[in-house]
């Protein structure tokens, strides 16, 4: 059938396709029926499973499953396309041609799949890494000899999870980062090197939960959110099990995390419960001004080019000149005690879409890091930490922006140099 003749059709439902009188032609090898009108396609208005036929990489290289529904097993990607999208540039014919991906076997065995130009849904879909089988539709073009895979979909491209062929499965876990929370809570990860797949999962401990990397296939990352620890006196710890079933010397590791108690003489949390000015001025010049903490004895922050308690936002990073943003400052007094580790809560609280947004952290006019926040949303919150800042004796923290946007800081945490 012409596929410029088919009107749409629901997967799975049956028709009747009347061929008396029509024409079979092959179209660049591809057998089809030409001539037939949509008004000629009827529907029994049954839906019924459609099962793919279950082949090896060499049977299907026969030739016989044109047109035929169809799950490879036992395939995967040669590693020159895996990691790249489906219409990288590498895989098509041409400047805006289809793309041609090579599957192979343990045996060496290839298939070629093809995706339109025209199947916009693979825009953004990667061609797996792993191995195991793929499900679309046999077909061909241009060389009759060259039997081609079409899938219908970026599910048919999710079934490739297993290790690659002659690649030992590996399996290790990292360090936690950082090993100490602070007690206001944030984000703490580790990190998974992996080619086989793996799981994660909280085996103790509470005020913690996993937000990313509950499960994976190749290597990773798993991300654990902590809550506020409000006890004073203890601090908390959280173990994370990521394990794996894969045939590996370790299977298993336990992660532990470590969060430290509130208000202790090692930390010191601001969240400027105490200012309350208002400046929702949206052109430069913005505020300048000091505002002494009601949190932090004798501690007095000293802000530049910034906005103040608006969107949920106590301070915000630059202010718009027009068409850029002019940056802005947040800075401490003196800190006798040195800097340990910093943590800053921060949110968006404008849809800024300029890419490059960042803000970044000082400490006695040393660059300690820096955390940006690309074509940033409104309303993203989240917590950014610098663990091992290691400065002893006298300290000055300083939080400035860059002209691409505008961050909001909502609680600054440290803890002293110990």
């Amino acid at each position: 059938m012409n596929e410029h003749t088919v009107r749409k059709l629901l997967e799975g439902e049956e028709v009747i396709i009347p061929l008396q009188g029509q024409k079979l032609e092959a179209y660049q090898g591809l057998v089809q029926v030409n001539g037939l009108s949509n008004d000629k396609i009827i529907s029994t208005g049954e839906m019924k499973p459609i099962t793919p036929t279950e082949v090896t990489a060499a049977q299907f290289a026969s030739g016989d499953y044109q047109s035929m529904l169809v799950k490879i097993t036992g395939v995967q990607f040669v590693s020159t396309a895996t990691g790249k999208i489906v219409n990288d540039a590498s895989l098509r014919i041409g400047a805006t041609g289809p793309s041609n991906i090579t599957l192979e076997d343990a045996a060496g065995t290839n298939v070629v799949v093809y995706v339109s130009s025209y199947a916009k849904f693979f825009a953004t879909q990667t061609v797996p890494s792993g191995s195991g089988y793929i499900i679309g539709v046999g077909t061909v073009a241009g060389d009759p000899n060259v039997k081609q895979l079409m899938p219908r979909n970026t599910t048919d491209f999710s079934f490739m999870t297993g290790n690659r062929f002659s690649e030992a499965p590996i399996f290790t876990v990292g360090s936690p980062n950082p090993a100490t929370v602070a007690a206001a809570g944030g984000e703490a990860t580790v990190s998974v090197s992996s080619n086989v797949s793996w799981t994660a999962a909280i085996k103790s401990g509470t005020g913690a939960s996993i937000t990313e990397g509950t499960t994976g296939s190749n290597s990773g990352t798993v991300k654990v959110l902590f809550t506020a620890n409000t006890d004073t006196t203890n601090g908390r710890s959280v173990t994370v099990t990521v394990s794996t079933t894969a045939d590996v010397a370790t299977k298993s590791y336990d992660v532990v995390f470590n969060q430290s108690p509130a208000g202790g003489a090692n930390e010191s949390v601001e969240t400027f419960s105490g200012f309350s000015s208002t400046n929702n001025s949206y052109t430069a010049p913005a505020a300048t001004g000091t505002y002494n903490s009601t949190e932090v004895t004798g501690l007095i922050w000293s802000y530049a080019g910034t906005a103040h308690n608006q969107n949920a936002t106590k301070f915000i990073l630059g202010r718009y000149n027009g068409s850029n943003a002019n940056p802005g400052s947040l800075t401490t007094s003196t800190i006798a005690t040195g800097v340990g580790s910093i943590s800053i809560d921060w949110k968006t609280p404008f849809n800024d879409s300029s890419t490059g947004m960042s803000f970044k952290v000082f400490v006695n006019d040393v660059e300690k890091g820096v955390f940006t926040l690309d074509a940033a949303a409104a309303n993203q919150t989240g917590t950014y930490t610098i663990d091992n800042v290691n400065v002893s004796g006298n300290a000055v923290i300083k939080i400035t922006s860059n002209e691409k946007g505008r961050p909001g800081v909502n609680k600054v945490t440290w803890t002293a140099h110990n």
